[in-house]
């Protein structure tokens, strides 16, 4: 079910498409591709994953420099979800054997996809 969760990035292209954020929209597609991969057919060893890192730090950086040009209160959102991502992600390494960590990453999931529509709806001040 962890591979569906990683559709939710597909909202974000969409809305990024609507607001003319092409970049960010293609690189949206291609992360909800990869993680839809990744988690569906458990490549966590392979090339795959790091085909999959490579769209995690794209969107990020991105997503880095929105936040870096956008309204401070934009900016405190987006450092509240970092906050926020970055516990769940020691949780769920300290935490987490095996494949019991899927509902915890599936929240990453989300909570991230919530931060960049922050982003990608204050894209009017940028």
């Amino acid at each position: 079910m962890l591979h569906v969760s990683g559709l939710i990035f597909l909202t974000n292209a969409i809305h990024a498409l609507s607001k003319r954020l092409y970049l960010y929209t293609v690189l949206f597609l291609f992360l909800s591709t990869t993680t839809f991969i990744l988690h569906r057919y458990d490549l966590y060893d392979t090339l795959m994953y790091w085909i999959d890192q490579i769209g995690v730090i794209a969107v990020v950086a991105l997503g880095s420099w929105y936040c870096w040009n956008a309204h401070w209160t934009v900016q405190i959102f987006s450092i509240t979800t970092v906050a926020i991502i970055g516990y769940l992600y020691i949780k769920e390494q300290e935490e987490y054997p095996n494949d019991s960590w899927a509902d915890n990453h599936a929240l990453i999931h989300l909570i991230s996809s919530i931060g960049h529509h922050g982003l990608i709806f204050s894209s009017i001040w940028l």
